[in-house]
């Protein structure tokens, strides 16, 4: 479904927060930093959450941040034989960096490789234990590595 946005051999690399509000100086930092990307791929997704998802009890199941509504993905992504990867991988750490203000934790599933210091954020400390106690009674030899 998604081979024709996301092309085999390309380069993707991506940075994501939750934010509880659109606030003026947040929706001005997205405007200016999105058009500090160098390739013409890279892209932001504002992703607006809610209605049926924050109905939902977060004790129910892995996903806990139903009361923040809105959910940025900044994605860099640039062909295999351009030489711009540190700069787009800077420019998707630093839009992320510049909200720091306005976030609210980060959707376990927009994590990328060198996030290691963010799962904490992903889920408060009620879920995470919980997690943990399914995780060591179904994968009690750590088989199932989320790293």
């Amino acid at each position: 479904m998604l081979d024709t946005g996301v092309p085999a051999g390309w380069h993707y690399y991506w940075k994501s927060t939750g934010l509880r509000e659109l606030a003026d100086p947040v929706i001005d930092t997205l405007v200016e930093r999105a058009a500090w990307a160098q390739s013409t791929r890279s892209h932001a997704l504002l992703f607006h959450l809610g209605g049926a998802i924050a109905d939902q009890d977060p004790a129910a199941t892995a996903f806990t941040r139903r009361d923040v509504p809105h959910e940025l993905d900044v994605n860099a992504v640039w062909p295999p034989h351009q030489p711009i990867g540190p700069a787009e991988r800077a420019w998707a750490r630093d839009f992320v960096t510049a909200l720091v203000p306005y976030r609210s934790g980060v959707h376990v599933n927009f994590l990328d490789h060198d996030d290691h210091d963010r799962r904490a954020e992903a889920f408060d400390a009620e879920t995470a234990a919980r997690l943990a106690r399914v995780r060591h009674r179904y994968d009690p030899e750590g088989v199932l590595r989320p790293d």
